[in-house]
């Protein structure tokens, strides 16, 4: 700018800043503001993996324009769950997730992998007591060379809380109406619900009524198992 706006527009800038900034006057609830809001949400989650500050600077944005801040979290994770689908083997098994973990397969997913199956209802086993794991997800991720892990991602510590090598341990727990999935030879990550090493690494995955028979319900994960399991 040139020497004389320069100085009229600093001598303008105090009251400028003095002035208390209103939302603009939209409809929180219009269409519009929900589907510009919903586009800023993608735009947060574009990057290879979570980035905090844009997520916040999104949620600022919808207190904004009178949206609270849940709204804005329940538009992230839908945006986590959109870029997932391109990372999953079957994007069909993507929409069961709870809010928040799709956000943790790329927090924690390594270049290339793609998401092969995730399972809620887990259970921690200690000395043949099964302690339920309500917030925890059991996911296998593979890249692009055939290697293969096992994790399970906790939503409420936003961590990886324990991990397997492939092949797996598979044992069948056969139940009243549902038969389990019980996994042997993994290790809870220092750090989680217990250093490594002093509690065992059992999990269980719970049957599904809706996923039909042990076989057909557990299929991506009977795939990774050894040969006695």
């Amino acid at each position: 700018l040139p020497e004389v706006q320069r100085t009229r527009l600093l001598q303008q800038r105090p009251a400028t800043d003095a002035v208390n900034v209103q939302p603009p006057p939209l409809d929180p609830g219009s269409e519009l503001v929900d589907l510009w809001l919903q586009d800023l949400a993608c735009c947060a989650v574009s990057g290879a993996e979570p980035a905090a500050e844009l997520e916040q600077m999104a949620i600022e944005a919808a207190t904004w324009f009178r949206r609270s801040s849940a709204d804005m979290q329940r538009w992230l994770d839908a945006a986590w769950k959109v870029r997932l689908r391109w990372e999953a083997v079957d994007p069909q098994r993507v929409e069961s997730l709870d809010q928040g973990v799709a956000r943790l397969v790329f927090l924690h997913r390594r270049a290339g992998e793609k998401l092969v199956f995730c399972y809620g209802g887990l259970q921690r086993i200690e000395a043949d007591v099964a302690r339920p794991l309500s917030d925890a997800w059991l996911v296998g991720l593979q890249d692009s060379a055939g290697w293969r892990r096992v994790v399970v991602l906790a939503s409420e510590e936003s961590r990886l809380i324990w991990q397997a090598a492939v092949p797996l341990q598979i044992t069948r727990i056969r139940g009243v109406f549902l038969d389990d999935a019980r996994l042997e030879g993994g290790v809870w990550v220092p750090g989680g619900m217990a250093e490594s090493g002093t509690v065992s690494g059992v999990l269980q995955v719970s049957g599904s009524l809706r996923g039909g028979r042990y076989s057909s319900w557990f299929a991506p994960l009977l795939a990774w198992a050894g040969p006695h399991s």
